[in-house]
């Protein structure tokens, strides 16, 4: 496919659109990053150019929306998307799973970063996420993730 950018061929590992020819120096590059580019400027460090409908070759500007990597992974790890999707875990698989990720048995386990004491320090203290992060020694970036997942109910308090 000719673009102004250069020719475009899909690749065959990541499925994208990707610039083959040597014009401009765009060799390697992804088409829709480029058009999304053209469109809006410079995509912001960090910034995920996702196709909404799911079609990466539907490079249409009004398809592509610049989000940040965690809430990409997390589009892509709902529903049909999940590599468990349509699987049906043993009840002693779910216990185990949930003995392993919770409480001391979690090796990443750090009581003040609790869900709840975040919570307690963001909405009824009303501490900015800077505060916390220091104050539970993490980083913003955590607390910004955490506060979100409470904000969309994907995690109980």
């Amino acid at each position: 496919m000719k673009t102004k950018w250069g020719t475009a061929k899909v690749d065959s590992h990541s499925g994208y659109y990707q610039i083959t020819s040597r014009k401009e120096g765009n060799n390697a590059k992804k088409l829709h990053r480029l058009i999304y580019e053209d469109e809006f400027g410079k995509i912001p460090e960090g910034g995920i150019i996702h196709h909404i409908d799911g079609n990466k070759l539907n490079n249409n500007i009004k398809n592509l929306q610049c989000i940040n990597e965690s809430f990409h992974h997390y589009l892509h790890s709902r529903g049909e998307n999940n590599a468990m999707y349509g699987r049906k875990l043993s009840e002693d698989h779910i216990k185990r799973i949930i003995e392993v990720n919770t409480g001391k048995n979690n090796s990443q386990y750090n009581h003040d970063l609790s869900n709840k004491r975040i919570y307690d320090l963001y909405f009824k203290k009303g501490l900015s996420m800077q505060k916390i992060a220091k104050k539970l020694n993490t980083n913003r970036k955590t607390i910004s993730r955490r506060i979100k997942m409470i904000n969309e109910g994907v995690v109980r308090i």
